[in-house]
Order: structure tokens, then sequence, then C-alpha cells
């Protein structure tokens, strides 16, 4: 086989017309934080000991704090760690701490400075 010299056709860009009006920009919308807040009078399903109660434990105490602080409570002072040593993720904890109907996650706009 021999080689042959191959051109490539490279297209023309077409130039952007600067003079083009802008699209409106839509408006920003607040920034919010997520804060924690107990139910009140909500039941626990789970048996007493297991891990779910630490994790609760540590809910409770970061009731009013938003959801960054719980969870660099819980890395700071984890709970429970598993068997390999290792720290569960808060977030899955809360997520199901959240559909047993034991806490809400508000959101809040954060006030302007």
């Amino acid at each position: 086989m021999s080689k042959k010299n191959v051109a490539i056709a490279v297209a023309p860009v077409a130039a952007v017309a600067t003079d083009a009006p802008k699209a409106p920009e839509a408006p920003k919308a607040p920034k919010v934080v997520r804060v924690l807040k107990l139910v009140p009078d909500a039941k626990k399903t789970w048996k007493d000991g297991q891990s779910g109660d630490a994790w609760l434990a540590a809910v409770q105490k970061c009731d009013g704090k938003t959801v960054a602080e719980f969870v660099a409570y819980c890395f700071a002072n984890p709970p429970r760690l598993t068997k390999t040593g290792k720290v569960d993720a808060p977030s899955g904890w809360l997520r199901y701490i959240q559909k047993q109907g034991l806490v809400t996650v508000v959101e809040r706009p954060i006030a302007a400075k």
C-alpha cells in the first residue's frame, strides 16, 4: 500500500455578532440553608440498642442547626463506627431518620448582609 497525501478541508467559522441583543437574565433564586427540626411526639420504629439510637441522639443534639453542621459534627464525634472502624455517611442516616418521620429538613433563606 502506498501512502497518499490527504487534504483536510476546514469549514470557515462564522463571525459572531456582538451587537445582538442579549436575553434578559432570569432572577436568581434566594440562597437557602437546610435546617434540622425534630418532630415532637414522634416514635422510633426500631428496637433499642441499635445503630439508629446513636444516630438519632446525634440528630437530637443538632436540632435547629444546618445539615452541614450536622455532618461536620458527626465526622468530629462519630455516633457509631462500622465493624471496619469507619464512619457511616451521616447524610444516609439523616435521610433514614427523616423517612421514619422523626425529623424534618426545612429550607430557610439566608439573611442578606
